[in-house]
């Protein structure tokens, strides 16, 4: 997988804080946020958290990603003893 580009960084970092602040509104008694979602204008209201949620645990893996912490599809399969 292709680490995205600055511009693509910038964007997912931008949408990330966004999306983070609408989930924190609604989880603190908002009744609607809205969110931007490339072109589109997304409302949530309470009974949407969980898509937003979802939204945010994304943006939060692009990020990541950005950072150069995201998943490389490596994990250790076992220890071999050396004893």
């Amino acid at each position: 997988m292709a680490r995205p580009t600055a511009a693509e960084c910038a964007a997912f970092e931008t949408r990330y804080a966004e999306a983070d602040l609408a989930l924190h509104k609604l989880r603190t008694g908002s009744k609607t946020e809205s969110v931007r979602m490339g072109e589109k204008q997304i409302n949530y209201t309470p009974a949407s958290l969980v898509e937003l949620a979802r939204y945010v645990e994304y943006l939060k893996s692009k990020v990541d990603q950005c950072a150069g912490c995201g998943w490389t599809g490596r994990r250790v399969i076992g220890v071999i003893p050396t004893n």
